[in-house]
């Protein structure tokens, strides 16, 4: 993704045109400007998520671990390019509130849209509603943190080892 390889300030409609293979002009009547590729470039980058989503809850079966599907699906958002993407452009535009609002507006949606899918799944499976709100809360806030650490060093194994720890945590306090 041109945007991730040249961050957002650095990037240019002429090298976003290039990469597309279509004229400046035939970009520039699609996206006007470089907030419209912005808005296209995270709106895009959600919808891909949403689905990735959507398969995680379908596949999701009562017999398995909560923590690790809910972790799993997040790190399916928050280890990629599409978020690291979005975090560059929102920090690169924080003058500009009229896209920061945009953004922040796509974002809130998308993680509504993905938390509730999950509280509603585990609730469907027997768990009660307050308890698949904070589990699915923490865990995708535990995937953030991890997610926003590796952006600073690497992660390696860290990400498996805690999830396994939180799940692992949580199984010892039902007992």
């Amino acid at each position: 993704m041109l945007v991730q390889e040249l961050g957002y300030a650095n990037l240019r409609t002429a090298a976003v045109a290039q990469r597309a293979g279509v004229s400046e002009g035939g970009l520039m009547h699609h996206f006007p400007n470089k907030n419209a590729l912005a808005i296209a470039a995270i709106e895009y980058g959600l919808e891909q998520s949403k689905a990735q989503t959507a398969e995680c809850l379908k596949a999701y079966a009562e017999s398995d671990d909560p923590v690790r599907a809910i972790a799993d699906d997040s790190r399916n958002f928050y280890f990629t390019g599409s978020f690291e993407v979005a975090l560059d452009i929102l920090k690169s535009t924080r003058s500009d509130t009229e896209l920061q609002q945009v953004i922040t507006q796509y974002s809130r949606e998308f993680r509504n849209f993905v938390e509730l899918a999950w509280v509603d799944k585990l609730t469907q499976h027997g768990m009660n509603r307050e308890d698949a709100s904070d589990l699915v809360e923490l865990t995708t806030s535990l995937v953030r943190g991890i997610a926003i650490r590796g952006l600073i060093q690497p992660v390696d194994d860290t990400f498996e080892r805690l999830i396994d720890k939180w799940a692992h945590l949580l199984n010892k306090t039902k007992e």
